[in-house]
């Protein structure tokens, strides 16, 4: 017959569950760079609206597998409402730059965020951008950046509504606004 000495089991099962608890907590480990995100997640200038979909995005995790850090010069491409202008530019306000392209017209919607402390480094980047609502598509003009030495260009979500001949425009004036080594 076999004997089972139950406080020995007992221990072992404690010393594995420890030790896979152990892993999963240093894995879930948060970076320094990703808690500072989460902080600017909590400031007042995010709405309540903005708030409900930081679970679906995760920025946190998102802008570190981008390769953002917090003293580079930054173009995001088509802010929309500014769902991550609100993350970028109190992250970048000290030590880089949040340049925004938009449309000029765009942009001015954009002025009572902009007005903001959290915000108010982030800096207007008028570019040739029109929406057709039929195709449901952007039309972009002659563009320039008129930089070549921004780190990143962030394109989050508008990308895919371009024509061929416009993602052409675009991937050159990215490559003309990005310095040796800046990325999208």
């Amino acid at each position: 017959m076999l004997r089972i000495d139950k406080s020995k089991t007992w221990i072992a099962a404690v010393i594995a569950g420890t030790s896979l608890l152990c892993s999963f907590s240093s894995f879930a480990a948060l970076t320094p760079f990703q808690q500072d995100v989460i902080e600017v997640m909590k400031m007042e200038h995010r709405t309540d609206a903005d708030k409900q979909r930081d679970d679906n995005r995760a920025p946190y995790y998102a802008l570190e597998f981008f390769g953002l850090t917090k003293e580079m010069k930054v173009i995001e491409f088509a802010p929309g409402d500014g769902w991550y202008s609100k993350i970028l530019a109190p992250l970048l306000k000290d030590q880089g730059e949040l340049h925004l392209a938009y449309k000029a017209e765009w942009l001015e919607g954009l002025n009572d965020l902009l007005a903001k402390d959290a915000m108010s480094k982030a800096q207007k980047l008028p570019i040739a951008l029109d929406w057709n609502p039929k195709a449901r598509s952007y039309t972009l003009g002659n563009i320039d950046f008129g930089m070549t030495d921004a780190d990143m260009m962030l394109s989050i979500r508008e990308y895919h509504n371009f024509n061929v001949e416009d993602k052409t425009k675009l991937n050159k004036a990215t490559f003309d606004a990005l310095k040796p080594g800046g990325f999208m």
